[in-house]
């Protein structure tokens, strides 16, 4: 649900190409990403996560190795080893990197929100990735922990404190807007909990659907229809 400057797919030259404004932008996998500066790590240190994650996200962590990581970085299995001790403790950095992105992705994401001057408002920042879908690197982590909670501690340990941030984040942002007099009272728990299901599941699609599975529904529309549903069952738009 965060506007996509965290993992953005940008267009332009590849490469390592700026460290301004607080983000990095990267080419990973033939694709280029802008990423927050979140922690305080060398830039192919950075790369290395994003690389990772993507390529655990796509094959599952068990069939990626860290030959195969360093191959398709252009580097040496030793590089690896020069910032990551082992490819366990590479997996942890990546689900720590993963979650800390997603958070500052929602510390944005308050900004917008609390500018915001009515309910309307409110949602369409909520929304406005999920109208989206174009953050695959985001999108490819959330896939990955999605998949690995069943057999991995850290991965279900990351994947449920991200889903509980997000719905007691927009809970707190509906229940501020109740408070305010933006909306009618409502279950603020039960609307934010379906947001992040829904998403959940949109998010599942559009990574099938973008390393060349079926197209179950159109993501993107689901997300856009379920906003549409939220105002209209809370009295701010007429059923259409």
């Amino acid at each position: 649900m965060p506007r996509p400057d965290a993992g953005l797919e940008v267009p332009g030259d590849p490469g390592f190409l700026e460290r301004d404004s607080g983000f990095r932008v990267y080419e990973i996998h033939g694709r280029r990403y802008k990423l927050p500066l979140v922690d305080d790590v060398s830039a192919t240190k950075e790369r290395l996560l994003m690389s990772a994650s993507i390529m655990f996200a796509r094959k599952g962590y068990a069939a990626v190795s860290i030959r195969d990581i360093a191959r398709a970085n252009g580097l040496k299995p030793s590089s690896i080893y020069n910032h990551f001790q082992s490819k366990e403790a590479l997996w942890a950095a990546v689900l720590e990197h993963f979650k800390k992105t997603h958070l500052f992705s929602f510390g944005h994401l308050e900004k917008l929100i609390n500018q915001a001057r009515t309910f309307e408002e409110v949602l369409e920042h909520l929304f406005y990735e999920p109208r989206r879908l174009n953050n695959h690197y985001l999108n490819h982590g959330f896939s990955l922990i999605t998949t690995e909670q069943v057999n991995d501690p850290l991965a279900a340990e990351a994947f449920h404190f991200i889903f509980k941030y997000s719905i007691d984040f927009i809970k707190k942002k509906f229940d501020d807007c109740v408070a305010r007099g933006l909306v009618q009272p409502f279950d603020t728990q039960v609307v934010a909990s379906l947001i992040m299901s829904t998403v959940h599941i949109c998010i599942i699609a559009k990574v099938q659907e973008f390393e060349g599975g079926p197209v179950v529904f159109q993501a993107e529309k689901v997300a856009a229809d379920l906003e549409r549903f939220i105002l209209w069952a809370t009295g701010q738009k007429p059923a259409s």
